[in-house]
């Protein structure tokens, strides 16, 4: 015979709850429970080695003892949230979230995905990765304005340029 343990659902739990995990006191009971409200919710468990401290030894301790539930998990409204809320998530931070806007006004709906967005060099490749495992719906609303994308478009291919010319500097050097 064996001991029937209830699993946790990760972004139902109180900290309280996440206390009775093993490994995990108070400290990280109240950051699981912070870092939830910071991404919006869990998408999946591994995000909570995200947390400081956090790491795959603790995590492997539990793994065992914690899950989330799709069908309560709210998909994160990338295509919908204003330029403020993007900023505040901890994967797009206030220069993707400008980017993510203007990417979204001049980019037809059917093009919009995460990859889109990388490939654009708007998120950064560790963030791009995370956020592609991110449950983020469509949304088929966009406006379009041709000055803001052609200033990006702009502003990528100068980056681009930088990046060739520091590649091109540093082979002469060595």
């Amino acid at each position: 015979p064996y001991i029937d343990i209830p699993r946790i659902d990760l972004n139902a739990a109180d900290s309280a709850t996440f206390e009775t995990l093993p490994g995990i006191g108070k400290y990280f009971a109240s950051k699981m429970v912070s870092y939830r409200k910071e991404l919006g919710g869990y998408s999946y468990p591994e995000q909570l080695m995200d947390i400081w401290h956090f790491d795959q030894e603790k995590y492997d301790g539990l793994k065992d003892l914690i899950f989330i539930n799709p069908s309560a998990t709210t998909p994160y409204p990338l295509w919908k949230l204003p330029e403020e809320q993007l900023a505040k998530h901890p994967y797009i931070g206030k220069y993707a979230a400008h980017a993510i806007v203007i990417f979204r006004n001049n980019t037809p709906p059917e093009q919009w995905s995460v990859e889109a967005l990388s490939k654009a060099g708007i998120l950064k490749p560790e963030n791009a990765h995370r956020k592609a495992r991110i449950n983020i719906p469509r949304n088929w609303y966009f406006i379009h304005h041709p000055l803001h994308f052609k200033i990006i478009i702009f502003i990528f291919r100068l980056e681009n340029e930088r990046k060739q010319l520091n590649n091109f500097y540093l082979s002469i050097l060595r």
